[in-house]
């Protein structure tokens, strides 16, 4: 298996008198490639042979929206599986709350 991830940051250096969260980045983002011999779900094969599942996401505010891929070589049309999900994040306290 072969994954990459990419993230965007910020290329302003924090400063002694700078808190970290005026730093931090208010977008990120990334993405990976997954290398995978054979799909399946819950036991069930969906391919014949290999698949790659490339996915990518973004986040700002709180909100992540990503989408995955599946890249079939083996079956018509090849990018036959596209889900996309948006998902939000608060601390509150010492609690993280999570919705998707």
């Amino acid at each position: 298996m072969l994954a990459g991830v990419a993230a965007a940051q910020d290329a302003t250096q924090p400063s002694a008198t700078t808190p970290t969260s005026l730093t931090e980045p208010v977008v990120t983002w990334g993405g990976e490639v997954d290398f995978v011999s054979h799909y399946l779900w819950r036991g069930l094969p969906y391919s014949q042979g290999r698949v790659v599942w490339p996915s990518v996401w973004v986040s700002a505010h709180g909100v992540t929206v990503s989408l995955f891929m599946n890249y079939d070589p083996d079956y018509d049309p090849t990018l036959n599986e596209y889900d996309i999900s948006v998902g939000y994040e608060r601390t509150v306290g010492s609690l993280t709350l999570t919705g998707t």
